[in-house]
């Protein structure tokens, strides 16, 4: 069995993020599919708008980081259902707490289990994507062509890095991930939408064995 939200129509263009807020470029990414998912026309989400709104304000209060960095996945969630987010433009203004609310209602998030794949397939044909982290600490467990990725070293440090997964592959040969260092035991693959512009031959995106130790790993849902 596979899927492919891209070949279905459901994604949008890659995105190129400057800064370490790849988590900002995958929950627009996955909020993007879904509301393709659902019929709607396609705004253009601003990432300063979610990438500011989680900074803490003049007064000290609020997320304790900086602009253009890491942060904690409780963090998108509270931007989309406190309806605060997402916008098209930002201002000053947006930031404010007011009765001005985002156009999206986002009533449900729904956090996923790495040993439940049945469900993780169900809600990317249902909704699109999903929003992961997989650990990107060493490139080494990437293949010279940056096309497979498989981390199966229970040791490595861990780097998260946000994505949206739009596809999978049930069949997809685990010999395509030799180059990675290690080839897998099985057959498998989840299909990725990364946020490093067009850096490859599949156009931004990439392949991660269904194997790979740290994707939807509790490391990240902190």
């Amino acid at each position: 069995e596979k899927y492919s939200s891209v070949d279905a129509g459901l994604v949008t263009s890659i995105k190129t993020q400057t800064m370490s807020n790849c988590w900002v470029y995958g929950t627009l990414a996955t909020l993007e599919s879904a509301i393709l998912k659902n019929g709607f026309t396609l705004p253009n989400f601003s990432v300063t708008h979610l990438d500011r709104w989680g900074t803490a304000n003049e007064n000290g209060i609020g997320w304790q980081r900086l602009e253009g960095t890491g942060a904690l996945n409780q963090l998108p969630m509270g931007y989309l259902i406190s309806r605060q987010g997402a916008f098209e433009t930002f201002t000053t203004e947006d930031l404010q707490i007011s009765e001005r609310y985002a156009g999206y209602d986002v009533n449900a998030i729904e956090y996923i289990e790495k040993n439940n794949p049945k469900r993780i397939k169900e809600l990317i044909y249902t909704y699109g994507s999903v929003e992961a982290n997989y650990n990107n600490s060493y490139s080494r467990y990437f293949d010279v062509s940056k096309t497979h990725f498989y981390c199966y070293d229970k040791t490595a440090s861990i780097e998260g890095h946000g994505i949206s997964i739009v596809g999978w592959d049930d069949n997809y040969p685990k010999e395509n991930f030799s180059g990675c260092g290690q080839t897998p035991l099985e057959n498998g693959a989840w299909y990725v939408k990364n946020s490093w512009g067009n850096y490859n031959s599949l156009g931004g995106y990439f392949w991660i064995s269904y194997e790979d130790l740290f994707l939807f790993s509790t490391e990240f849902s902190k």
